[in-house]
């Protein structure tokens, strides 16, 4: 009976070590990046992340972004986790739920004088960081067993002093497979 138990033992961890194969170790992440408010203001970025995957389905990310308009920069600085599903090996879904911060600088080249017509002053930066949490999903499209395209979307909320900002964020770009 003892025998038995072993040889089931030995069997299904092995079989369980056979699981992990299909999820690399890491994953890098790098691609572009558009950034929309709830005012109609529309800013072009980059995103680039790194997962470090625990087993097949859940990871810890880590995520940087930056974000331009003319006047205007958002980076973002998250973490949080993300869950794959490997069902195939060349389509996998994925989502995640990041927080964070949000880093904003807001740049004024001149000021309006009363009678109308603009005088020309310095840059005057305006600065603000907030917390961040962002949901948001997509998938990873293997190009080989080391190489993808990822395309993504996300809900962005910032939570300011005076109200909360609503962003939407669209993002596509390459993911690197470390096994």
């Amino acid at each position: 009976m003892k025998g038995v138990f072993a040889v089931v033992t030995l069997v299904l961890f092995a079989a369980s070590s056979g699981f992990g194969q299909d999820a690399p170790r890491f994953e890098i992440y790098g691609g572009g990046a558009f950034l929309r408010d709830p005012d109609d203001f529309n800013r072009w970025g980059w995103v680039a992340s790194f997962t470090g995957n625990m087993n097949e389905w859940f990871g810890i990310k880590g995520e940087v972004a930056g974000y331009y308009n003319d006047g205007d920069t958002v980076h973002t600085f998250l973490g949080g986790p993300q869950f794959t599903l490997r069902k195939s090996a060349r389509i996998q879904p994925w989502a995640h739920f990041l927080a964070g911060l949000q880093h904003n600088d807001v740049s004024v080249f001149h000021i309006l004088q009363p009678g109308g017509g603009a005088l020309p002053f310095p840059r005057i930066v305006y600065q603000s960081t907030h917390f961040t949490w962002q949901p948001g999903g997509g998938v990873d499209v293997s190009l080989s067993r080391r190489v993808g395209l990822r395309f993504g979307m996300d809900y962005v909320r910032a939570m300011r002093d005076f109200r909360d900002v609503d962003h939407y964020r669209a993002h596509a770009g390459v993911v690197f497979k470390i096994p």
